[in-house]
């Protein structure tokens, strides 16, 4: 009997040391619940995503516009800055590494040698991130120093060749920006059959390149002959884009295959049309083109500007004509006028879509050229099977009736962007005290031309006397016009919402197609609130609740301006990573949504 009680007392004991275990492990599982539930808390929402989705993330925060730059604030080098999870995905995912742009840091002597050695290491691993994929590379220097020292640069820029050189069968697109180089001695380094994957090359030499002009050589020509030879680096299997100044362009022989393009972008310093004709001749399937001039006028010294063969009795010049070209572009200064004229002249693009004419000078407009570029123009669209749908003129100074007369020939476009400002005075808006502007001058004028509203309450000869006769007063310019863009035209916001407006809500009214877009970019324009503060308040007000009630966006930003350096300011020796980039406002797209 006594030693089953013994036994009892001791089940009992162990029995409530057992609960008061169980009680203190419940008290630290709930603790640890606790604990790990607030840390949960902490965890990013992100980091619980699949790795294939967050590298699908990080692929679209490259840049788009241009190859991502070797800098620590831009992806994807600032993408493995934030934890070390981020930095392992982002370096382990190939697509991210397959753009490089790349600045030649350049030195007279070569100086601080180690500090090039690591730039050319730190280019080695980029690149060998890339895996297998196909690479887009672009490489830049540009320094006036040098612009009279021909091939000076070419054992600097060699090393960064090399390392490139080393991944040459995936290359896809190749973009050089030098001077003072020998360009045959780069081109040469490329033979056709390492390149299988190339399909880009862009050649640009700030302007013409003395290593070329200043001591051209036989050799140089017979290298520049072979580059679309069997071997040549023009002879890659699926080059189809191709941008060469007109000195390389011109003396390709009938090895180049032109036929093979579908994008060509030749800068000329004079416009040489016959050769110019001749290669256009071969481009069976050109799809885009672009013309730049960078400096001299080919068909014009002294005098008057010659008059169009129309009104010259001359014969007309033989027309060139590319079924397949939808996109045209043409950088020029004023002095290049007559230059445009032949072109377009010579010109035939039945299908094109897309027509830029970025027009640049400080020089004063030549009013008596204005007749000879409608003329020009009127002929180059009348040879359009269907009208033309998207037009980009940047034309500072033009005078305003010549590019009203240009926008009348374009009635069925659907974008439109207008750059520049007109070089005569635009007269205020009839409804707006001049004394109540802001600025010296706006421009409401010429955005009235495309307002149904008002042609319909005046004739369009009382609002603006330059434009040319309408048949009927109640139509306007671009009545399919979906997308509008300006830059550096100041609008006050009472002509911004009469045009919204017309354009939005009253379309079908006004029997025009309604505005998707609307992008207005001065630099005049501070602020919104600076419409406010100066007496504009209601119609800024008018213009806000406007874009609302349409559903339509309107921006309405102040322009950024590049920043200039002054001549006291400090001279900066190493180049910045994003040299050879423009500015974001001058990439603006304004036809992609």
């Amino acid at each position: 009997m006594k030693g089953g009680v013994d036994r009892l007392k001791a089940l009992e004991s162990r029995e409530l040391h057992l609960v008061k275990l169980l009680n203190s492990l419940s008290l630290q599982r709930s603790a640890l619940q606790v604990f790990i539930e607030t840390r949960k808390a902490y965890v990013s929402p992100f980091s619980r995503l699949p790795l294939d989705l967050i590298e699908e993330i990080f692929y679209h925060c490259l840049p788009v516009a241009h190859n991502a730059v070797m800098s620590i604030h831009e992806p994807p080098l600032v993408l493995g800055r934030v934890c070390r999870q981020w930095r392992k995905i982002a370096y382990c995912a190939p697509r991210l590494w397959t753009s490089l742009h790349i600045v030649v840091t350049i030195s007279d002597p070569p100086r601080r040698p180690r500090k090039r050695e690591m730039t050319l290491d730190a280019i080695g691993c980029w690149l060998s991130r890339s895996g297998a994929l196909p690479l887009s590379i672009s490489f830049y220097h540009d320094d006036t120093k040098f612009a009279y020292r021909p091939h000076s640069l070419d054992d600097q820029v060699q090393p960064y060749l090399s390392v490139m050189t080393r991944h040459s069968e995936r290359w896809k697109s190749i973009y050089f920006m030098f001077r003072a180089v020998n360009w045959t001695t780069i081109l040469l380094q490329f033979n056709s059959k390492d390149l299988p994957l190339l399909e880009e090359l862009r050649i640009v030499d700030h302007g013409e390149n003395e290593g070329w002009n200043w001591d051209v050589t036989l050799a140089d020509l017979d290298a520049a002959i072979a580059f679309p030879r069997d071997n040549g680096v023009l002879a890659a299997p699926h080059l189809h884009s191709l941008a060469l100044p007109h000195y390389i362009a011109h003396v390709l022989g009938r090895d180049m295959r032109w036929e093979r393009l579908t994008a060509l972008d030749i800068s000329y310093q004079c416009l040489l049309v016959n050769d110019f004709t001749r290669i256009l001749s071969q481009c069976s399937i050109l799809n885009r083109l672009s013309i730049t001039f960078t400096s001299l006028p080919s068909t014009w010294q002294h005098g008057p500007w010659p008059l169009s063969f129309t009104n010259s009795g001359t014969t007309a010049p033989p027309v060139t004509t590319i079924s397949t070209l939808q996109s045209l572009t043409i950088l020029s200064k004023t002095i290049n006028d007559m230059d445009v004229c032949d072109i377009l002249d010579r010109l035939s693009a039945p299908a094109l879509v897309h027509l830029r004419w970025q027009r640049r000078s400080l020089d004063h407009f030549n009013f008596q050229l204005g007749e000879r570029l409608t003329q020009s123009f009127t002929l180059f669209l009348a040879r359009l099977d269907h009208p033309l749908e998207e037009l980009d003129v940047s034309l500072d100074p033009m005078d305003e009736r010549t590019l009203t007369e240009l926008l009348s020939l374009v009635r069925g476009l659907k974008r439109l962007s207008i750059a520049g400002v007109p070089s005569t005075p635009p007269c205020a808006s009839p409804s707006l005290s001049t004394e109540t502007l802001p600025f010296s001058s706006s421009h409401d004028r010429l955005l009235e031309i495309f307002t149904p509203a008002i042609q319909r309450q005046s004739d369009i000869r009382t609002i603006s006397p330059c434009l040319p006769t309408e048949q009927s007063i109640a139509s306007c310019l671009c009545p399919h016009l979906e997308v509008f863009h300006s830059t550096g035209i100041t609008f006050t916001p009472r002509a911004v919402a009469e045009f919204l407006r017309s354009r939005t809500l009253l379309h079908h009214q006004n029997t025009v197609a309604k505005l998707r877009k609307l992008s207005i970019i001065s630099n005049l324009l501070e602020s919104v609130q600076c419409f406010k503060d100066l007496g504009y308040r209601d119609d800024v007000i008018e213009l806000e609740k406007l874009s609302h009630e349409a559903q339509i966006h309107v921006i309405y930003p102040k322009h950024p301006r590049p920043d200039y350096v002054s001549s006291s300011a400090p001279v900066v020796t190493a180049p910045s990573a994003y040299a050879g980039i423009p500015p974001v406002y001058l990439q603006s797209q304004p036809f992609v949504f």
